[in-house]
């Protein structure tokens, strides 16, 4: 009788433990997916993964990772963080991106990205990694190939200002032969502009206005998307502008590159394409034979002495003012005539 009692004892020991273990594995985050692609397309309040890979070229725009992570109904916490780190095939940190405030009682879909053609990372061919992880919560980790050049070089116009962010020629004077004069360089002032791009997203090349002067800032590579609302550049152009960065509003902001802090500041474009023609040095967008400058807010984050942050061109401010028509693999930019 008494060894009768004892394995009954036993047995509800198990049952009671086993019972507390389900419950305590179901108060916990799961990651239910994570995978690298090459592209991410954005919405209002979500997005879509485009181009499921683990093979990546140095000539890619980004790198994408994509995580989805169930957060159970948790009494004890509000919220849960998490972060995603990149490492090097050398095992070096190169990036951590953070997700802060992700409520319970729900299914989030997360995404970071790097940029690579023309960063550091291009520079870095060979296995990297990605680990992503959860306070109070799981740890995992997922592996990408990223290999040399494999595509053809996309054809691009000739550049006549250097490098992104130099200062682009001052003094310019409007004719009225509907021509942009630069110095010795000449734009010509056209209602419609288009842009080629062999893959992914749309880039157009921008430029900036020093404020209370005629000096302007050329910035190159900018990827336009319609499905962002902010407009964002790196830190390093609002300071080649010649304005305190801080003197702006402070924004947090989150999107494909994960959550970030910057600060807006209103600042009058114009949008050109350089190259193109035997006797002009380039294009620049406009209507009634004189450029189409307008001001857009834009955010500026990153690390002042540096242009590794991504360059994207969004709602906000553009699509009021321009038309923006995709086709395959072209991009015209057209000014309305009302």
């Amino acid at each position: 009788m008494k060894r009768k009692q004892i394995r009954w004892f036993t047995i509800g020991f198990l049952v009671v433990l086993a019972l507390a273990w389900t419950g305590y594995a179901s108060s916990r985050p799961e990651i239910i997916e994570m995978r690298t692609c090459a592209g991410v397309k954005e919405w209002a309040t979500s997005f879509d993964a485009q181009a499921w890979t683990f093979a990546f070229s140095s000539s890619d725009r980004f790198i994408y990772c994509v995580v989805k992570v169930r957060v159970p109904c948790d009494a004890s916490r509000s919220s849960y963080s998490a972060e995603l780190q990149w490492y090097t095939p050398a095992g070096d940190l190169y990036r951590t991106q953070e997700y802060k405030e992700l409520d319970n009682c729900s299914v989030w879909s997360l995404s970071g990205a790097i940029p690579v053609a023309g960063t550091q990372a291009a520079d870095m061919p060979g296995q990297w990694k990605v680990v992503f992880s959860m306070k109070y919560g799981p740890r995992r980790s997922i592996s990408f190939t990223l290999e040399g050049d494999r595509s053809e070089p996309v054809p691009s116009p000739a550049k006549i200002a250097g490098s992104p962010g130099s200062p682009l020629l001052d003094n310019p004077s409007v004719s009225a032969e509907g021509t942009w004069k630069l110095r010795q360089y000449t734009l010509s002032v056209v209602d419609s502009i288009k842009f080629q791009f062999a893959y992914g997203v749309a880039h157009v090349t921008l430029i900036l206005n020093r404020p209370n002067s005629d000096d302007w800032v050329i910035v190159e590579d900018v990827a336009v998307d319609t499905g962002a609302f902010e407009s964002v550049l790196p830190m390093a152009v609002i300071t080649e502008l010649g304005v305190d960065p801080k003197s702006g509003e402070k924004i947090e902001f989150h999107g494909v590159v994960g959550t970030d802090v910057g600060w807006e500041h209103e600042v009058r474009i114009g949008v050109i394409l350089l190259g193109g023609g035997e006797d002009m040095d380039g294009y620049i967008l406009g209507k009634g034979n004189e450029p189409f400058l307008f001001t857009v807010p834009i955010i500026f984050y990153g690390d002042e002495d540096s242009n590794s942050a991504s360059k994207l061109l969004g709602r906000s401010g553009v699509l009021s003012r321009l038309n923006l028509v995709f086709g395959e693999r072209v991009l015209e930019i057209v000014v309305p005539n009302d």
